[in-house]
């Protein structure tokens, strides 16, 4: 068995296997939290975008929740959310994003002929933005994945964004979901950058981990290693917590228990994890422990090759620095 579990390894791979171990009989994940910090800051910045008429970009890596929270507002009955097809991320044109703004404004008749001049269809989008907004529905249009839309595409929502009913009323407003690469790229292109509002998708909090962990896989958790996987767990993004307590699960499974205990937790999350979770510096750890960095780092990362208790005793030394900052508190 090793000594750690490795973060980014495929849950998928696991789950199955895991799954019929603990006899859970349906997918654990299925699961949402609709009022997490995250979502609820993201809410009020889709507010400020229509009230105040900015473009949104919201931040996250891969599995913050950028796609969940566009589930949740989907079912937002005040607004009208519509998110721009994207069968071809490459080729992304601004026709297209005006295609889909058309499409997910009709009443009816949304596969039907969409007019191949696009001035008809600007003139169509402005008619049915119209009627949407007399109807008391505020219209957002949404870029998921928008790391992956050409600069060309971007440039058109300025031109989108200033559609507007007589001389004040904005008709619609644009939120733009990404990574971080992607708001870099966003920011390049000053005629959009300058009219943006940023908003970073940080994970969940201590409580909200806890709820998690309790309405998934808690069952198979004793109490006490609930509070250790607070504890000791690094990165917060919901897929991340969701691959780490698929492997805990794996490691209870193979030393035969039905239950994850501390020893899994404390043995089971990279030592990586509990430096960035606490923020500890490396050379806090090569000071208190007394071997090299190359060593601490190549421990931390999971590339050491070298003696099994070196990598116990920085483990030991990490545990060490984590208790002495808690009681310090």
């Amino acid at each position: 068995m090793p000594d750690h579990l490795e973060l980014s390894t495929d849950p998928e791979l696991a789950a199955q296997r895991v799954y019929r171990y603990f006899g859970i009989t349906k997918d654990p994940w299925d699961v949402l939290i609709p009022d997490t910090e995250d979502f609820k800051a993201c809410r009020q910045a889709v507010h400020d975008a229509l009230t105040y008429n900015h473009i949104l970009v919201v931040v996250g890596d891969v599995g913050a929740g950028k796609t969940t929270f566009v589930v949740l507002m989907e079912s937002n009955k005040s607004i009208h959310w519509i998110t721009v097809d994207k069968e071809n991320n490459e080729t992304v044109s601004p026709q297209q994003i005006l295609k889909s703004l058309i499409r997910g404004l009709r009443y009816d008749n949304r596969t039907g002929r969409i007019p191949a001049d696009p001035t008809l269809q600007t003139i169509e989008a402005k008619e049915l933005l119209i009627k949407r907004m007399q109807s008391g529905q505020r219209v957002v249009l949404c870029l998921d994945d928008g790391q992956q839309f050409q600069a060309k595409a971007l440039r058109s929502l300025k031109r989108i964004r200033e559609y507007r009913y007589g001389t004040k009323r904005h008709l619609l407003s644009i939120v733009y979901l990404t990574h971080t690469s992607g708001h870099h790229r966003l920011r390049q292109l000053e005629e959009i950058g300058r009219r943006s509002a940023v908003i970073e998708m940080r994970g969940l909090t201590d409580d909200e981990t806890r709820t998690y962990v309790e309405k998934t896989v808690g069952a198979n958790f004793e109490p006490e290693a609930v509070e250790a996987f607070i504890k000791h767990s690094g990165d917060r993004r919901p897929l991340v917590i969701q691959n780490q307590l698929v492997m805990l699960l794996n490691r209870a499974m193979l030393r035969g228990s039905k239950q994850v205990g501390i020893e899994d937790i404390e043995g089971g999350l990279s030592l990586d994890a509990l430096i960035k979770r606490h923020r500890i510096k490396l050379a806090e750890i090569v000071e208190a422990s007394g071997f090299k960095k190359s060593t601490v780092s190549g421990i931390a990362h999971g590339t050491y090759k070298g003696r099994a208790d070196t990598k116990e005793k920085v483990r030991e030394t990490v545990m060490a620095i984590v208790n002495k900052r808690e009681a310090a508190q």
